[in-house]
């Protein structure tokens, strides 16, 4: 089984070349182009991955996103943990003709149904629309201190209390609440280690200015994790940070 990649890019860039009638005809086309790093393509899946990759040009770069034990397996992530438990073992086994069984998988599975329905409230939660974001927050915050009590608990990745912390931080950012920033900060913090997972809350830090510290303090786990995976090249970070 080889793992091959959609290049968008590409698709993107030969979209803009075409006529509007012929946009169609590439998507229908998407598929057809992908690439294939041979050695890379041995690597297992793991919704709870221990490296991150990504490609420059014909490369592509593995790193380690955290400390690897001796003897433990090198594993990469063929779908997103963002996407649903039941849509992702359906797409693995269609896709790939396995399940997954890693901690995230095992840990959605074996939720209690208290817990499940908590997710499913969150998920809810996010389809409402309310124009008031103190209305919002009202919400939010209420929804967070259940999740305090049971779902931080567990230690695998979930989407929506990942969504939902974002949410929060985002709006103490706006209102300059550095405390409740810096709570859910730290039940937040632990729970990522990709640069994605922590670049909109360090552009909310950033109203944090001095004499507050928030903003200090989110950076240096952003440059942190940047490192990890992007390595310690300091003039690569100061171009995209």
């Amino acid at each position: 089984m080889c793992e091959c990649f959609v290049l968008d890019q590409a698709i993107d860039f030969q979209k803009k070349q075409v006529g509007k009638k012929d946009k169609q005809a590439v998507d229908k086309d998407k598929h057809r182009l992908t690439a294939l790093w041979i050695i890379f393509s041995f690597m297992n899946h793991s919704c709870n991955e221990n490296t991150s990759r990504f490609s420059l040009g014909n490369y592509i770069f593995i790193r380690a996103r955290r400390q690897i034990k001796q003897g433990e397996e090198i594993t990469t992530v063929y779908l997103s943990p963002e996407v649903d438990y039941e849509d992702r073992q359906k797409d693995l086994m269609q896709t790939y003709g396995f399940q997954c069984t890693c901690v995230n998988c095992e840990g959605e599975k074996n939720l209690p149904p208290t817990d499940k329905r908590l997710l499913r409230e969150i998920t809810e939660s996010f389809k409402t629309t309310m124009s008031n974001p103190y209305d919002k927050h009202k919400v939010y915050s209420k929804l967070y201190k259940r999740v305090q009590k049971s779902l931080l608990q567990h230690s695998f990745f979930m989407k929506e209390i990942n969504y939902l912390q974002k949410q929060l931080l985002s709006f103490y950012a706006s209102t300059l609440d550095e405390a409740a920033f810096l709570e859910v900060w730290n039940e937040y913090k632990d729970r990522i280690d990709g640069p994605i997972d922590v670049m909109d809350v360090y552009n909310f830090s950033r109203r944090f200015e001095p004499p507050f510290t928030a903003f200090q303090i989110v950076e240096q786990r952003y440059k942190e994790i940047f490192k990890i995976y992007y390595g310690s090249e300091d003039k690569l970070y100061k171009e995209l940070a």
